[in-house]
């Protein structure tokens, strides 16, 4: 007896001993059942520095074990994930990282192990983006990109057409200038992140042609002047080339067409023409101007930037170019303020309060601060402290009816000014019993479709039910969070069924009128896609977007704009972005109504320098500070200039946003219960046990929700 124990007991050893799997050095404990080899297919480094797995599942795993290690690691650190996938948060920028996954069954304290998975290297650099390529008037190809962090340099690749090799440079700083570049040809650009020998992803590539009809005449200043008996506005361009003509363009702020006349190219590259005021324009109005070359054989070079001036009235007190007449400080002086923002902002606030600081040489600013805050916690702390919170400060729109109501924000002193440069939907959404309380600042904070253009096809982009069809076609997932209010309500607001603030107890949320029938019509149709597509319509986080752009498993998804760079890095050049599609109902196209967030810069009402706060909020929110922050950080600017600007008409993501803002929701005056009824509302939609058909469930269904949001 005691020699069969001995021998099972060496028996279970050598199972023991032949079952443990090694990475480094790494011993387990063996049960009856092995889990099956999984595959490790995706790996991806996000804008947020961190590395996403995701690999196969093996059945009935209790789990999954990752092994680890840096490129100069000598062995393996391990992790634990319970699904599929798994965000590794703690790694490094700028180096290599190598990745295994097994499977493992738990029985007690018996783990069972796997075999290990195929090993994926993923580089901890993004990959840059090239944010611009120009052809300067003084001869230089100008290129810059973003900044990646953990670089030590970045490679620089170019060619002309007649190029049959690529020209490289190593470069520091996320500039370079190719001094008088060839005319007549066109420049290809990419840039690599560089750590050392390590190098991350190229960027997309970057064309551009130079040559004369691609160079632009170039605004470089509109002047205000005042001589002895007249005044005169002054403009000057320049361009590079010499042409036969210049037709000038000229409007007011409020005009939607342009006027124009031609004069002759008598100076060569350096042009002058003054307006006199009395005579050619209208006190109390900015002007917009812009320039264009003509030449003799009818061609013309493009539209030049676009300039602008307040034509003094001297009656009323004027903002120029979002600079405010000194006398509207009304005596404040050695002035202290401090500001608000995201922290991704921080660093170009700061330059940007400098430039307006050195815009008023006759005041004395003591201090300005500019402290990292986000929006959505900004009005919390106001409200909870009034005298320590932000003179300045950024806001989201959900907090501007809370924030006027309790009067912690002060009226916008620049209506008029505000009201006339910048998008009417923004205007309206911060505007409360006729008053303006905030100053905006961008238009993008919502969510759009976004797909793979090697399944979804832009025409088919416009309708759900062509992105749904493609989508089956090639065997993958359409992604929409149906459980989750903030992108549900779109199936209420397509149906009619749209909020408009608050009852007069201040909390209620008020609901406009609409037509049962057409609201119940809708719902079923969306209900009904869902059902006839139910293997490929799929209700999940729109954190899987990404992920599944990754894995090849998602086609097209509805996702947020802050999601919107890691799901182009997953893409490529393959990534397309679009407004919400339509639907069909009853025949007819409808078209999906999203919510959407705007951003707004507020004054602090018990600052104690109001009138200061009030001018620099008008600086942060002009046209200058707007571009600067669509250009560094691709927000969406509510300034009307500024959305017929390159750095927004050639982002597919921002015009996008800018055709949902024309038909959305605000995010504004928000009541807390709105949430969670319209994320049941919609998990009632793609529910497997909700007949489409039935009308009397939706119409209950419709009534419902209401009651629940109203809390009724």
């Amino acid at each position: 007896m005691r020699k069969s124990k001995k021998i099972l007991s060496v028996t279970l050893a050598l199972i023991i001993a032949l079952s443990t799997l090694i990475v480094g050095t790494s011993a387990i404990t063996v049960n009856a059942a092995t889990p099956s080899k999984v595959t490790l297919v995706s790996t991806a480094y996000n804008t947020n520095a961190t590395v996403t797995l995701g690999w196969t599942a093996a059945s009935g795993a209790s789990g999954y074990q990752i092994a680890k290690k840096r490129i100069t690691d000598k062995g393996y650190t391990y992790l634990t994930a319970t699904g599929t996938s798994y965000n590794d948060k703690k790694v490094i920028t700028g180096t290599i990282y190598y990745y295994q996954v097994r499977a493992f069954y738990k029985s007690g304290k018996n783990i069972t192990y796997g075999a290990w998975s195929n090993s994926k290297s993923i580089t901890t650099l993004y990959r840059p983006t090239v944010t611009s390529l120009n052809y300067l008037n003084n001869n230089l190809l100008n290129i810059n990109w973003n900044k990646i962090l953990g670089v030590s340099h970045y490679r620089l690749a170019f060619k002309r057409t007649i190029d049959k090799a690529w020209n490289y440079r190593n470069v520091k700083n996320t500039y370079f200038n190719i001094s008088n570049p060839t005319k007549g040809t066109t420049y290809t650009i990419q840039v690599c992140p560089m750590n050392g020998t390590i190098a991350g992803q190229w960027s997309l590539v970057k064309m551009i042609d130079i040559g004369r009809s691609t160079v632009k005449p170039t605004v470089t200043k509109v002047a205000y002047k005042s001589w002895v008996g007249y005044d005169e506005v002054e403009l000057d361009w320049t361009y590079p080339f010499a042409c036969e003509w210049y037709e000038i363009y000229y409007k007011k702020a409020k005009d939607s067409a342009w006027s124009s006349f031609t004069v002759s190219d008598v100076n060569g590259t350096e042009n002058v023409y003054s307006f006199n005021v009395d005579d050619e324009l209208e006190r109390g109005n900015t002007y917009y101007f812009q320039v264009k070359a003509l030449y003799v054989d009818k061609s013309n070079s493009p539209y030049s930037n676009v300039g602008s001036v307040y034509v003094r009235n001297p009656d009323n007190p004027m903002v120029v170019n979002d600079i405010a007449d000194e006398s509207l400080f009304e005596g404040e002086d050695n002035i202290t303020l401090k500001v608000w923002v995201p922290d991704k902002a921080v660093s170009l606030t700061k330059q940007q309060v400098e430039d307006f600081k050195r815009a008023y040489p006759g005041k004395t600013f003591k201090k300005i601060e500019v402290v990292g805050q986000g929006e959505g916690d900004a009005g919390i702390m106001l409200m909870n402290d009034p005298g320590r919170a932000a003179d300045v400060m950024s806001l989201s729109s959900d907090m501007l009816g809370r924030l006027q109501e309790g009067d912690y924000i002060a009226p916008v002193s620049f209506t008029d000014t505000v009201s006339e440069e910048n998008e009417e939907a923004t205007v309206k959404a911060a505007t409360i019993n006729n008053k303006l309380y905030a100053y905006p600042e961008t238009n993008d904070n919502g969510y759009l479709l976004v797909y793979d253009k090697q399944v979804v096809s832009t025409e088919q982009a416009k309708t759900l039910e062509g992105v749904l069809a493609a989508c089956k076609n090639s065997r993958k997932k359409f992604v929409f969070d149906c459980s989750n209010g903030f992108y549900a309500c779109a199936f209420a607001f397509t149906a009619g069924i749209k909020i408009n603030g608050f009852e007069r107890d201040g909390y209620t949320q008020k609901f406009t009128q609409f037509d049962e029938d057409e609201a119940v019509a809708t719902l079923q149709a969306f209900s009904k896609l869902m059902h006839d597509y139910s293997g490929t319509f799929t209700s999940t986080d729109v954190a899987q977007i990404c992920s599944g752009f990754s894995t090849g498993t998602i086609g097209a998804g509805v996702d947020g704009t802050w999601n919107v760079s890691a799901d182009k890095s997953a893409l490529g050049s393959d990534f397309g972005a679009a407004k919400l599609p339509t639907i069909n109902v009853n025949g007819k196209a409808k078209q999906m109504v999203p919510m959407v967030g705007y951003k707004y810069i507020g004054v602090n009402s018990a600052s104690k320098f109001p009138a200061s706060a009030q001018i620099l909020a008008l600086y942060l929110s002009g046209e200058k500070c707007q571009k600067q922050r669509a250009q560094q950080f691709g927000w969406g600017p509510t300034n009307k200039i500024v959305q017929t600007d390159p750095v927004v008409t050639n982002n597919p993501v921002l015009i996008a946003m800018k055709e949902n803002s024309m038909v959305c929701v605000p995010q504004a005056n928000i009541a807390p219960m709105f949430w969670s009824p319209m994320g049941n509302l919609g998990s009632k939609l793609i529910a497997s046990n909700t007949n489409p058909g039935n009308k009397t469930y939706f119409i209950n269904l419709i009534n419902q929700t209401i009651a629940n949001i109203r809390d009724e």
